[in-house]
């Protein structure tokens, strides 16, 4: 009997003992949580991280190949930082052009960024720059990462990737869910679900439509309670393991809007917007928590004069640029801190209001090419780039758990 007593005691002692270091294990993670979130803040209220894509063996072989710019990165001061080499065309503005024999000067232009990614950098060691932020939209934040960029830049591969190679979006589905497993063993409730439209020259389309739904009108509406913006009609899936996140991201880009242009052989013509909302709480601990994850992959910027071939291609690169002008505007306005933003001038800055005002973590991706012939596009990429990086939006806050 004594035994027996002696054995259920320390049974006792070893129940209590365990109990003990699962409250410990959860108060370090809830410090986790804060000193993660903390820093994050600190690193600037809109991230920005700079990519540049290697030349690919297709362009190299084409008649018109004229070779790379010239491109330097830093990483000895403060912030790493990118500069391209372009020729002075002012000289020649006020001449009507150069004269014979006159050589075009060359002029420098030095840039800085949070991160900067080389030709030989992998998707891996992007995303390990960015699993922080995604992170975040679990622990209860809204979260947008988007790709800007011209087009042929390589944004829908930094985004998306291949079924060899992902992108960010599959490989932060993979961590969330990853993460979920872990939270449920730890008595947790998780709930998951996505969300996949286009904007096609103005027009929103759900890309995770029913067939019999694809008809349906989609409008923007902006939740209160919430300050989310909601799009009408549109499909959520559950999301239960990374298998089915997948599927819905192979049927989303299956129906996604796309041409060749003399860029690209299949450049995206809309811009998509993928959504992950999460849900979960621990009745044990009395903590609700509510996360938003929104990964955009812009459409590119064109010039019209060469990269349309038809009507219908005109026609979509002028609604593209349309939208990424007042998403321009939108930047320059919250940069320069004015009153009022025109959020309403464009169906994605309207969307996207919610990333790009208070209580969110954004971060940009800005996508350049290597190629010679593109110089002019990289530079004004850049441009925006830094503008965007000056943005302040106010420490991130909260979502309210309902």
């Amino acid at each position: 009997a004594n035994e027996r007593d002696d054995l259920q005691e320390f049974t006792k002692q070893q129940e209590t003992m365990i109990a003990d270091l699962e409250k410990s294990l959860q108060a370090s993670n809830k410090a986790r949580r804060a000193l993660h979130n903390t820093l994050q803040e600190l690193k600037g209220s809109i991230r920005v991280y700079c990519r540049l894509r290697p030349t690919l063996p297709s362009e190299e072989e084409q008649d018109n190949f004229k070779g790379e710019a010239e491109f330097g990165m830093n990483s000895n001061g403060e912030r790493p930082g990118i500069s391209l080499t372009t020729e002075n065309q002012s000289a020649f503005a006020r001449g009507g052009g150069p004269g014979k024999g006159q050589k075009r000067e060359p002029v420098s232009h030095s840039f800085e960024f949070d991160q900067i990614f080389g030709p030989g950098d992998s998707q891996e060691k992007i995303f390990n720059e960015v699993e922080g932020v995604v992170q975040s939209a679990l622990d209860g934040y809204r979260v947008c990462i988007f790709a800007y960029g011209q087009t042929g830049s390589g944004k829908t591969h930094t985004m998306t990737g291949s079924t060899s190679d992902h992108g960010l979006i599959p490989r932060a589905l993979a961590q969330i869910c990853g993460e979920r497993e872990e939270m449920v063993r730890g008595g947790w409730t998780v709930d998951l679900c996505c969300s996949c439209v286009e904007i096609y020259n103005e027009q929103i389309r759900d890309l995770l439509a029913e067939k019999e739904d694809e008809a349906c009108k989609h409008d923007i509406l902006h939740d209160k309670a919430s300050g989310e913006a909601m799009v009408s009609n549109v499909r959520w899936l559950s999301v239960s393991s990374v298998d089915a996140a997948t599927e819905a991201l192979r049927l989303a880009s299956t129906r996604r809007e796309t041409a060749c242009t003399s860029r690209n052989a299949q450049s995206s013509r809309s811009h998509s917007v993928f959504q992950l909302r999460i849900k979960a709480s621990n009745a044990k601990l009395g903590d609700k928590r509510e996360g938003v994850l929104n990964m955009v992959d812009l459409a590119g910027s064109e010039r019209l004069g060469t990269d349309h071939q038809s009507s219908k291609v005109l026609k979509e690169a002028q609604n593209i640029n349309k939208s990424l002008s007042s998403l321009v505007d939108v930047i320059s306005a919250i940069a320069l801190k004015h009153s009022h933003v025109p959020f309403r001038n464009s169906k994605l800055t309207h969307m996207l209001s919610p990333c790009l005002g208070k209580d969110s973590k954004t971060l940009m991706l800005a996508n350049i090419s290597p190629l010679i012939t593109h110089s002019a596009e990289s530079l004004n990429t850049l441009r925006f780039a830094e503008k965007v990086n000056s943005c302040t939006l106010g420490p991130a806050k909260k979502l309210n758990a309902s």
